[in-house]
């Protein structure tokens, strides 16, 4: 584990480390030109960042600039009703993760989406939300007689643990992927590692393996009912009735937090293949801007027009001025 609380930011979220990391992955399942191609329509927005991996926490960083319009696209808390619950619960109907999820897949896979900016806000949407679909305190919360109305996914529920502020609350600790993914912004030393890392969830949490059935399911509502079905497992059902976070359950917390990261970057991999293969006729084209040589040569020709320009533009002013001295 990788414990350095100082680059710790709260979010509401999986934190920034496990959103590169899904999307890290999703680029592995990807072809050097179907990752160059989203690139450059993701380059379309000269003002936000435009590397696929990079975009995985872009709208985490709108809602921690208190931009609250698209607050509930991060979660579908479902309910997980404790045995002390007595009160008449009703589910709140918002626009919320699977709606936002199912939009931008349809959307992106129509051929009447022709819009660069329209596939590049979708793109970011989807590196961002499909993470957090897998996430199980964003898709659970508990309502008990000390949360008649939900712990908020987790928000309200104090945890005793050894650790300090990552896991002040059940959501934080979750967040984090139960500790093993801390570390957020990523220096250049920490990216290698987390490289390093991508490999062991490769080669040692693969999908199929724990989700042999539903493991390439591009559905947010699967990804959001088994998010679901972890977090009555192992963030309710193994904690303890003190609410200590104790090392057992850590780091089972833990193994099932990597199982669940690994599946959000293979799915949301198989949902960019989909596009390219629904798309493979009705691609939108990319303006191809000069490079190499070419931009130079560009570079060299306007500078002879502009110099030209100016010679001719300064030799008419002098004949002008001649003619007039010639009247006078």
């Amino acid at each position: 584990m990788l414990f350095v609380f100082s680059l710790i930011r709260v979010s509401k979220s999986w934190w920034g480390a496990p959103h590169y990391t899904v999307a890290r992955l999703a680029e592995t399942r990807l072809s050097p030109e179907q990752l160059k191609y989203i690139n450059d329509i993701l380059e379309t927005w000269t003002s936000e960042k435009a590397v696929f991996h990079d975009t995985a926490n872009w709208h985490d960083d709108i809602k921690a600039a208190n931009v609250a319009i698209m607050a509930n696209w991060h979660f579908r808390n479902q309910p997980i009703f404790s045995s002390d619950y007595e009160g008449d619960f009703s589910y709140p109907t918002t626009y919320n993760i699977t709606d936002a999820s199912k939009d931008c897949i349809n959307t992106i896979m129509s051929e009447t989406t022709t819009s660069q900016w329209i596939l590049g806000f979708c793109f970011r949407t989807l590196s961002h939300f499909v993470a957090d679909a897998h996430c199980p305190v964003h898709s659970a919360g508990r309502w008990s007689k000390a949360f008649p109305d939900g712990d908020r996914g987790g928000n309200s529920q104090a945890v005793v643990c050894t650790y300090g502020q990552p896991c002040r609350n059940m959501h934080m600790l979750w967040d984090s992927a139960c500790l093993d993914f801390q570390i957020w912004p990523l220096s250049k030393n920490d990216v290698d590692e987390y490289e390093k890392n991508l490999t062991n969830l490769l080669n040692n949490y693969q999908p199929k393996t724990y989700l042999p059935e539903t493991y390439q399911s591009t559905d947010p509502d699967v990804w959001e009912n088994e998010a679901y079905r972890y977090a009555s497992k192992y963030v309710y059902g193994n904690l303890p009735d003190d609410f200590t976070a104790n090392d057992t359950y850590i780091k089972e917390g833990a193994n099932a937090a990597k199982q669940l990261i690994s599946a959000a970057g293979y799915r949301l991999g198989e949902v960019l293949l989909k596009f390219f293969e629904a798309r493979k006729n009705s691609l939108p084209q990319l303006y191809e801007k000069p490079k190499g040589t070419w931009l130079i040569v560009a570079w060299v020709i306007n500078g002879i027009l502009i110099c030209v320009s100016v010679v001719y533009t300064v030799g008419e002013i002098r004949s002008i001025g001649k003619n007039r001295h010639h009247k006078i």
